[in-house]
């Protein structure tokens, strides 16, 4: 025998009915930028379904980059991007629910500044006989972030560099309000004469800061008894000394042949 046991049953369906997009309001970016510095932007989004919300950002080339953004207090989004090229920059907010309905907020235009920064204390023997090790630094003494810096000797190939110290040397981050010092260890010219010098700082974004102009005269005339059976020894270091700073000392030993050797 088949049987068959039927029952009757009754449920509710329920359709989710949104045909309105999320409302973006209040968009606000951090104020006063300077290339390499961390922006904030925040908006205000209201909508009871929120899917994802994110910003686009347009750099002075044309070139457009996409972040998200992220819930921070109630209906308040927010989210950052490292700064690049100066010039005018803008963004846009941008919102989806979970039905699909997609808002955008309005363009809002900001500034990024050049860092401002000063080089300074330009450390350097002014008179030199030649090919002669002489010791040449630099600070820079920056008010604003530095990223990724770079300090370059112009020299305009003069000067021969000692391995190690390269012309143009990677000095990295400098964080606004900090001091960093640049070094270089140089054989003078063979030949006599005045060299005109100075120092470029560039950071990631191109960004170029140029130190005042500088010369070092190179000539044959010396008080130094250059017997070949004497030992020279030479100490390069700072003019100064500040209270709790590292202080550094070249020690230079140059042999009865002229040649320079290590030092212990």
């Amino acid at each position: 025998n088949i049987s068959s046991d039927s029952s009757n049953s009754s449920f509710n369906v329920f359709s989710l009915i949104d045909n309105s997009p999320p409302n973006i309001s209040n968009g606000a970016i951090t104020p006063n930028l300077s290339s390499g510095e961390i922006a904030r932007i925040t908006a205000n989004i209201t909508e009871p379904n929120v899917n994802t919300v994110w910003f686009e950002v347009t750099n002075p080339n044309s070139a457009k980059t996409n972040y998200t953004m992220t819930n921070g207090t109630g209906t308040i989004y927010n989210g950052s991007f490292e700064t690049g090229v100066i010039g005018t920059w803008n963004f846009k907010v941008y919102a989806n629910d979970t039905v699909g309905n997609k808002a955008n907020g309005s363009i809002i235009d900001f500034n990024v500044s050049k860092p401002n920064a000063t080089p300074q204390n330009e450390i350097y023997q002014s008179t030199t006989l030649p090919n002669e090790v002489i010791s040449i630094r630099a600070d820079i003494n920056a008010t604003n972030l530095l990223k990724d810096v770079y300090a370059y000797l112009n020299d305009s190939n003069y000067f021969t560099f000692l391995s190690g110290y390269n012309k143009n040397q990677s000095i990295g981050d400098i964080n606004a309000t900090n001091i960093s010092r640049a070094s270089w260890l140089v054989i003078s010219p063979s030949n006599t004469g005045t060299y005109t010098l100075n120092i470029i700082w560039t950071d990631k974004y191109a960004n170029s800061l140029y130190s005042s102009p500088f010369s070092i005269t190179v000539s044959s005339q010396s008080t130094t008894n250059t017997s070949s059976n004497l030992t020279l020894v030479k100490i390069n270091s700072y003019p100064e000394v500040v209270a709790g700073a590292q202080y550094l000392a070249d020690i230079l030993v140059k042999e009865g042949n002229g040649n320079y050797v290590n030092s212990s």
